[in-house]
């Protein structure tokens, strides 16, 4: 369950704000012809604070329909709101999903208790397993170890993507945890390293999406810590991206996200700018 190249893709856009539903299906036509194992659909990279909650809803049923049973999908439905994160939920893991995935609250800064009660409500409201999202660099709410441990209990949450980027949480939070409870690695920095630890895999991070195609042949024969070592290094040469993929293009962002600059674009550097690399996946997806 839960294992390999899971990658949070972007939500196509045209350039008056609509989805771009052609877009959408050749990005998902993408991900099926590379190998990916699993997609996070609607999730922060997707820019889910700009979608509204009918776009998830499609977004959600036409990844679903064309996905279904040649890889996993995964549906982001964490809001700030534990009210409006378990309505998402609920109405979404009915979609025919394999997961949903809650990010920490992100602005109002709960606490570990409050943290707690929020992720419970929402994994009771779920039909399908939960996948816990720890972002503090975006969120500001940093979800502790000890109440992973708290929420791995409960029998719909079985896995938590860890995007601190300290190997030393990721050890103790495996340390923590039952035998069963996954961890996945959401930082590109320690993807490689993260990967070598029992239980953990390099998934939803930025640089599979580069590496698809690469990483599917390692994987198929067995290479798969043969792959990270050896893919990490030139994933982050962004400006030879475009040459080395054929992802689709997906449009512009939704404000308040701008579009990279003309230096961003060529050499990659400085992208924090634009949420959570969303507009890296656009420098060569689409038309």
């Amino acid at each position: 369950m839960f294992s390999g190249s899971m990658v949070a893709i972007v939500t196509p856009m045209t350039a008056d704000g609509g989805l771009d539903w052609p877009a959408w299906d050749r990005l998902l036509d993408f991900h099926l012809r590379e190998g990916t194992d699993a997609i996070v659909v609607a999730g922060t990279t997707g820019e889910s604070p700009v979608l509204v909650m009918d776009e998830i809803e499609e977004l959600t049923r036409r990844a679903v329909a064309r996905c279904r049973g040649k890889l996993e999908v995964i549906v982001g439905a964490g809001t700030y709101s534990t009210a409006g994160t378990v309505a998402l939920t609920r109405t979404l893991s009915r979609l025919g999903v394999d997961a949903v995935m809650l990010v920490t609250p992100y602005y109002n800064k709960p606490p570990q208790e409050g943290l707690y009660r929020h992720f419970m409500a929402a994994a009771d409201a779920s039909e399908v397993p939960v996948i816990l999202y720890n972002v503090p660099s975006r969120t500001v709410a940093d979800l502790l170890p000890s109440t992973v441990a708290r929420l791995a209990r409960h029998p719909r949450i079985v896995a938590v993507k860890e995007a601190t980027g300290s190997l030393s949480r990721a050890r103790e939070t495996l340390n923590e945890c039952p035998p069963e409870f996954i961890l996945l690695s959401g930082d590109d920095a320690t993807a490689t390293i993260s990967s070598r630890h029992a239980r953990s895999t390099p998934a939803c991070s930025l640089y599979i999406k580069i590496c698809s195609s690469k990483r599917a042949r390692y994987r198929s024969s067995g290479r798969w810590q043969e792959w990270a070592s050896s893919g990490t290094q030139s994933a982050y040469h962004w400006s030879n991206c475009r040459r080395r993929t054929k992802i689709p293009c997906c449009g512009p962002c939704r404000p308040p996200e701008l579009p990279l600059r003309t230096k961003q674009h060529e050499s990659g550097s400085n992208f924090d700018g634009c949420r959570c690399g969303s507009a890296h996946e656009r420098l060569s997806l689409v038309r």
